[in-house]
């Protein structure tokens, strides 16, 4: 899947690149909204953001993310501080493992 995102721009990695970077920062906003729906027992924003994330990580080739999140989304009344705390490591992950794609081409 990834190397069919670079591939959009003949291998320079330039749209790959936006659409890290879109993906970063929404990911970002949505791990927040779920901390925060989490935090105030708001069950329907938390499975919305976690369905939301899910998505756009499975997009992006995030599967590890995307995977997390549609556990998150399925059991949101029952996910706690420890499924958040994997999320955020995860996006870290995640964000790490894209620096290295953008340092060297996808074989």
């Amino acid at each position: 899947m990834i190397r069919e995102l670079m591939a959009l721009d003949d291998g320079k990695g330039v749209f790959f690149g936006e659409l890290v970077n879109e993906f970063l920062s929404l990911a970002e906003e949505l791990i927040a909204r779920m901390e925060a729906a989490g935090a105030g027992g708001d069950a329907a924003g938390f499975k919305g953001a976690a369905h939301t994330l899910k998505g756009a990580g499975l997009n992006i080739g995030a599967l590890a993310l995307g995977m997390h999140c549609r556990r998150m989304e399925k059991y949101a009344p029952e996910a706690d501080g420890r499924d958040l705390q994997r999320l955020r490591a995860l996006f870290h992950e995640t964000k790490a493992a894209f620096a290295r794609l953008r340092q060297g081409p996808v074989r």
